[in-house]
């Protein structure tokens, strides 16, 4: 006997739920912000940087988190980093395109 596929849940919900357009626009934004945002201030990524652990942080953030310890640990998995961690350009340049449409829609309803 053959195993049926399983169909992941989103599309399920996506095409079972009476969304309207604009529920499941604001669904996928709120989804994109939680993507978008740092770890350690829960706020939308500023000069994000990543670290060996593929981690990613507001550059300002992890400064500070470093500064009160130790050691050079990732705040998420505690992987210790020994250099500098590069920027993040393509997360960067999500997040600014991302600020962009969101105060772009913002303005529009009002």
């Amino acid at each position: 006997m053959r195993e049926k596929w399983k169909t992941p849940t989103l599309l399920l919900q996506a095409a079972d739920a009476p969304h309207t357009e604009s529920s499941l626009t604001d669904s996928m934004a709120s989804r994109s912000e939680e993507d978008l945002c740092c770890p350690v201030c829960q706020e939308v990524f500023r000069d994000p940087v990543i670290l060996s652990c593929s981690h990613s942080f507001c550059k300002d953030c992890l400064k500070r988190w470093w500064r009160e310890r130790p050691t050079h640990e990732c705040p998420v998995c505690k992987e210790i980093s020994v250099n500098d961690p590069p920027l993040n350009r393509a997360l960067k340049n999500l997040c600014e395109s991302f600020l962009q449409e969101r105060d772009q829609r913002a303005s529009e309803a009002l």
